[in-house]
């Protein structure tokens, strides 16, 4: 399965049945296979097959199962029965026991899969899952689940072989690997060689497996080829624009795309007045609080704070379990130690003997006040640069260490009292740390509606070089290949390194502001044909985009919200646009699309009361304001009503 594609059910699964609530799991939630609520609903339908689960009078794969009459126990003859079930003799004399031996095994895989995916691939702890606790192939489907992706959903060894054999045919197997041992090979090559590309190893083992025609793994279904081919065109070209005459569905299809990508999604309606300073950066007015008056500070857009999102997954998809729960605990000693401090008013000193309070915490600084300092009473303390300090290998003693660990020139105002917090956290205990998952790394789709309607030049500024395809930036490579980045226009205000200057190495003061477009990021534009702020694009920034046009006929399943209109819809719909195309001065470019027809959502009555009102409210006045200035437009509205009324 693809592994992005999976992310929701896996994450569904876990917050289900969850290690806390197996050993809580009841026999009717074990045996249920008829809905998500159901144990073996996802033993039998998500995440990769074990083989025959066909359980009901036939197999007792999972232990225990429902008596429907005298049950095949296989090479298990101990079997027993009651009235209701049947189960393997060994766990026990009566269902309810047997079921939970079942159950203190399932805990027990489970714990090990976890314990695994904490210890930063320890594989004596993965061996342990060698032994047959239950049947193999649904032992090693129990441990995947509760992994946290760690291992590889593939459950028997001959898959894992070959599979193995396939993707990385240099390596040694020998005919006796245990899976364990085979587990680890395939987590290697997806770790080093597919590091940053797992929905590719993942899509290489779910066509392996439908190649051979055993143990396929359920591939996302997509009904809709169209769409299919549209999320082909955007991951090829990473800028396209779906353009075609209004009311085609191109928002709904941009959204669909990303939606089926399993993609973040960003989202901004272009406008005249709409410029860089909304979309990439800008001054913005700023309440000072604590002098009651009106200040201005730079702060991002909502395209620049979207790529840096993206950014952001893509190198926490490469820290592995120990980072980010490394990361996590560091936080959470931060983020307690500062509501402690705020909330008692705690008084703090520095070397110097400057005291100083902490006054508030947002998401990238904590704020001290410094009551002695008449010039400066009150300034910010980055909170990433603590939480980089804190995380950091190097002994910290000084403000001049501090300065070297951040590769300055000059110590600042910031270091002493920085200094003074990172003594004080550091060697805070935290118990109780959850366990955090491996980050999935994800693409991001920004959709810029009426992309045409805003003046292109003015909005992207310097990201007319950056969002080009191929000037977009692949983080893995950033060390070996030195990437072509951009600063912004209004970098000189920046006085500490943005994630985009960390990334790239950067740390001298008067070189931040930095900006790049990861290659997991990729922009759709919607556009109309006939709109006349058109040619506000001029051709440089044309030549960045793949343009693809939707025809009024290429999405008409948006007319199947229409209960009971959507057959009488289309009729309509291809009628209306057949005479639209044989009208003088119009074209395909006007045809209506079918947005316009779930309106009849809007009114009440019969069909014929609701298309009726349709046709007046709004596909007559369109259709009058297309034909404005004909000679004949009376008698072209005959036509087109009597297109539109066609029973045919």
């Amino acid at each position: 399965m693809s592994y992005s594609d999976d992310v929701k059910n896996y994450e569904e699964f876990n917050k289900k049945f969850s290690i806390e609530h197996l050993s809580l799991m009841t026999l009717g939630e074990y045996l249920n296979d008829k809905d998500k609520d159901g144990f073996l609903w996802w033993m039998l339908n998500a995440f990769g097959n074990i083989g025959n689960t066909n359980y009901r009078n036939n197999r007792i794969t999972f232990g225990i199962c429902k008596f429907d009459g005298e049950p095949k126990f296989g090479k298990n003859k101990n079997g027993k029965n009651d009235n209701e079930y049947a189960w393997i003799g060994k766990y026990g004399d009566t269902a309810q026991s047997a079921f939970d031996k079942i159950k203190e095994k399932i805990i027990t895989i489970a714990q090990y899969a976890r314990d695994f995916a904490n210890s930063s691939n320890n594989l004596d702890l993965l061996k342990k899952l060698d032994e047959d606790i239950l049947p193999h192939n649904y032992q090693w489907k129990i441990a995947y689940l509760y992994s946290q992706k760690t291992l590889i959903n593939c459950f028997d060894r001959d898959s894992l072989k070959n599979f193995l054999k396939n993707i990385a045919p240099n390596t040694n197997i020998s005919e006796k690997a245990t899976t364990s041992e085979l587990q680890a090979k395939l987590m290697e090559t997806r770790d080093t060689e597919y590091r940053n590309k797992r929905d590719v190893f993942y899509q290489k083992l779910a066509e392996f497996y439908n190649k051979k025609g055993r143990d396929k793994m359920p591939v996302k279904q997509q009904n809709d080829s169209y769409t299919n081919g549209l999320q082909n065109l955007l991951t090829t070209t990473y800028n396209i624009i779906l353009h075609g005459a209004p009311g085609t569905g191109k928002t709904y299809l941009a959204k669909k795309i990303a939606e089926e990508m399993n993609a973040e999604i960003g989202f901004v309606q272009f406008h005249p007045s709409y410029d860089y300073t909304d979309f990439v950066e800008g001054i913005r007015p700023l309440n000072d609080e604590s002098s009651n008056q009106i200040g201005f500070e730079r702060r991002d857009g909502v395209f620049k704070e979207f790529c840096a999102r993206a950014l952001q997954n893509y190198l926490d998809s490469n820290k592995s379990l120990k980072e980010i729960n490394q990361e996590q605990s560091i936080d959470d000693k931060i983020n307690s130690f500062i509501s402690d401090a705020i909330e008692q008013n705690t008084e703090f000193e520095i070397a110097q003997g400057n005291k100083f309070f902490i006054t508030d915490m947002t998401k990238k600084h904590i704020s001290i006040s410094i009551p002695a300092n008449e010039k400066s009473n009150n300034i910010p303390l980055s909170k990433t640069d603590l939480q980089r300090l804190l995380s950091g290998d190097r002994t910290i003693k000084t403000g001049n260490d501090i300065r070297d660990f951040f590769n300055r020139k000059w110590r600042t105002q910031q270091d002493s009292y920085m200094l003074v917090l990172y003594n004080k956290i550091k060697n805070i205990k935290i118990t109780n740390n959850t366990a955090s998952q491996v980050k999935e790394l994800k693409k991001f789709v920004f959709i810029i509606d009426e992309i045409n309607r805003g003046e292109m030049s003015k909005i992207f500024g310097e990201l007319f070089y950056s969002i080009d395809p191929g000037y977009r930036v692949d983080v893995s490579k950033i060390e070996k290949e030195k990437p072509v980045t951009i600063r912004t226009q209004y970098a000189n205000m920046q006085d500490e390194q943005n994630l985009f200057d960390e990334t790239l190495g950067i740390t001298d003061s008067d070189n931040f502001g930095h900006f790049f477009v990861p290659d997991n990021v990729y922009i759709i534009g919607t556009m109309n044909d006939i709109d006349r702020s058109v040619e506000s694009m001029d051709f440089a920034m044309r030549r960045r985009f793949t343009f693809k046009e939707i025809k009024a006929a290429d999405n008409t399943e948006m007319l199947d919200e229409l209960e009971g209109n959507a057959a009488e819809a289309r009729k309509r719909m291809n009628n209306l646009n057949n005479a639209i195309k044989d009208i003088p001065g119009l074209s395909s470019a006007y045809q209506i699309g079918a947005a316009y027809f779930l309106k009849l959502n809007n009114f009440d009555g019969e069909p014929t009361k609701k298309f009726n009102e349709l046709w007046k409210y709004h596909l007559e006045p369109l259709l009058r304001e297309y034909l404005r200035g004909q000679s004949n437009i009376e008698e072209n509205i005959s036509k087109l009503t009597e297109a539109y009324e066609k029973q045919e």
